[in-house]
């Protein structure tokens, strides 16, 4: 399982970046059971996090074996991503872009 634990945090961190998630992330790891464990998980984390143009805090396991990462957003969000403004009233409303559809 720990091998598992460890492709995970890296792919995790990948999608956080791809995504561009923000905020508090928890993630339950399966059977962390062994602190040698747990601690290779955090640091495996924690390096692939660092590559983030994002600031991001990888914090430790939780009693309820539960792992939490804050994680500040890069980009303004889906309704940036996928708005324009209204011309008609000049910004007080949004217009979706083809994109979106």
């Amino acid at each position: 399982m720990a091998n598992t634990n460890l492709e995970a945090a890296r792919e995790i961190a990948r999608q956080l970046r791809l995504r561009d998630i923000g905020g508090m992330i928890v993630i339950d790891f399966i059977d962390m059971l062994l602190e040698q464990n747990k601690k290779k998980v955090i640091e495996t984390l924690r390096e692939a996090l660092a590559q983030d143009k994002s600031r991001s805090q990888v914090f430790d396991i939780s009693p309820l074996g539960l792992l939490e990462v804050t994680r500040k957003r890069v980009s303004g969000g889906l309704l940036e991503a996928f708005s324009e403004t209204c011309p008609t009233c000049e910004g007080r409303g949004v217009l979706l872009t083809y994109d979106a559809t």
